[in-house]
């Protein structure tokens, strides 16, 4: 069976991928850090709340059973827009515990258990960044250089 988890689901893109991955017939998983009352899930998905900034996924990885896909969408912008000389170190943690931090370490996590688990289905891992990774947008520097290392990540 394919098996979609999808970071950042809940909404807007991450919620046209689950829906459209539904349609094609995966298993569709979100995860994200809201409440699951406060979450849109597209019928047919699961939803599991987890703290995107973290480095153990274990637990999630556990919950939601083989991945075939991971999607990860899950984003931040900037806290305060405005000057970079401005930017705090916990606005600029924030943004790159989810958009990087996160992203990185729920990857290597996922791709580790893909490569321990054989499988007849395709496997793939997928990377939502942004323009703002090649686009210099100085007021919302944290968030560019969150989208940029992200890109790089995938390459």
């Amino acid at each position: 069976m394919k098996h979609a988890l999808i970071t950042g689901g809940q909404q807007g893109i991450g919620l046209g991928i689950a829906q459209a991955l539904l349609v094609a017939g995966f298993e569709v998983s979100i995860a994200a850090e809201l409440a699951p009352d406060v979450v849109q899930v597209p019928d047919g998905a699961r939803y599991f709340q987890h703290d995107l900034r973290g480095t153990d996924a274990g637990p999630l990885l556990e919950a939601v059973g083989p991945v075939t896909t991971l999607v990860s969408n899950a984003g931040v912008p900037a806290r305060i827009r405005g000057d970079m000389l401005d930017v705090t170190p916990q606005n600029f943690d924030h943004t790159m515990g989810i958009n990087l931090r996160g992203t990185f370490f729920l990857a290597q996590q996922v791709a580790k258990r893909m490569l321990a688990t054989a499988s007849a289905d395709y496997r793939s891992l997928i990377f939502i960044t942004s323009v703002s990774a090649q686009m210099v947008s100085p007021e919302r520097a944290e968030y560019c250089l969150s989208k940029s290392s992200a890109a790089m990540m995938v390459q």
